[in-house]
């Protein structure tokens, strides 16, 4: 029988947290088939070996692509869109990252249902804890939000963090558009449809140093993320440049601020410089123009002591 839903899992050295992560996927009650569609980068601290235990275990579950070298080194991005997605054979996918995990045993059959009566809903997520290395709760991920969300509010910023979605699956997506979750998502709604918010807690988001993206440099994050925004901008902006505007205003002054934090005096000018294209009050430019050489004076000045 296949499988309705399909888990997305992507990993690398989550060795600490990915049983959990696991099993949280084994706990899930519903009426329907899943699977559990892997990807793990390489990993150096056993997250591979963790991985192919449970795929052994679960054999009709589980379904691993396990790297020998790892591919984010060799220039590839976009992971999930390459390796897992053309793997899921569901209806809906369900993301979540190896470090990151479910909460509550319903989650995948209650977004599902709302998925199944709502054919104009294209991505449903929810609320989610936010859990230190520990699994200590030191938040959540949102206050408040609407209930529906459309293109446009997308374009805001990345809207919801993977461990709360699940997707419609649609092969028909240009694979070649999308690099993360944000941008799978402007793909599923460009042609209409709505993104609905459960507001209840039915998942943990981890933040901790060794988290693939906190470990990265301001750098290579911002390298990383223009390359999303760009792709964004090349698809949306001829119809949607407003709105646009505003997102990468904001994308490109704090990446000034984080870029200056590190001395990477280049590729922060670089940033201001877009950033520069798209502010149009000057009272606000001035302000970020002063904070950041004030950053870069602070940088100097301690490297000096």
């Amino acid at each position: 029988m296949l499988p309705v839903v399909s888990i997305s899992c992507v990993t690398f050295n989550h060795a600490k947290f990915i049983r959990q992560c696991l099993d949280s996927f084994l706990m899930q009650e519903t009426n329907f088939p899943f699977e559990i569609v892997i990807h793990d980068d390489a990993s150096t601290d056993g997250t591979s070996e963790i991985i192919d235990e449970y795929a052994k275990n679960y054999p009709d579950k589980f379904f691993p692509i396990i790297q020998k070298e790892n591919q984010f080194s060799k220039g590839v991005r976009g992971i999930m869109a390459k390796f897992n997605l053309p793997r899921c054979k569901g209806k809906y996918i369900a993301w979540c990252e190896g470090d990151d995990y479910f909460t509550d045993s319903k989650k995948l059959q209650k977004q599902y249902d709302l998925l199944q009566s709502n054919p104009n809903c294209k991505i449903v997520f929810h609320n989610c804890l936010k859990v230190d290395d520990s699994g200590k709760t030191i938040g959540l991920v949102y206050d408040y939000l609407p209930k529906d969300f459309s293109l446009i509010d997308t374009f805001s910023g990345s809207y919801a963090k993977t461990c709360t979605m699940m997707f419609v699956n649609n092969s028909n997506i240009i694979k070649e558009n999308i690099i993360d979750d944000t941008t799978y998502g402007m793909e599923l709604l460009r042609e209409g449809g709505t993104a609905v918010y459960i507001n209840e807690i039915m998942s943990a988001y981890r933040i901790h140093s060794g988290g693939i993206w906190s470990q990265k440099k301001a750098s290579e994050k911002f390298k990383l993320q223009l390359a999303a925004e760009n792709k964004i901008k090349n698809n949306f902006y001829t119809s949607h440049a407003h709105y646009l505007d505003k997102r990468f205003k904001s994308f490109f002054r704090d990446s000034t601020f984080d870029l200056a934090k590190e001395k990477e005096l280049k590729l922060a000018f670089t940033s201001f410089l877009e950033y520069y294209k798209y502010e149009k009050s000057k009272s606000e430019l001035v302000n970020s123009f002063k904070h950041f050489i004030k950053l870069l004076f602070l940088n100097s000045s301690t490297k000096s002591n």
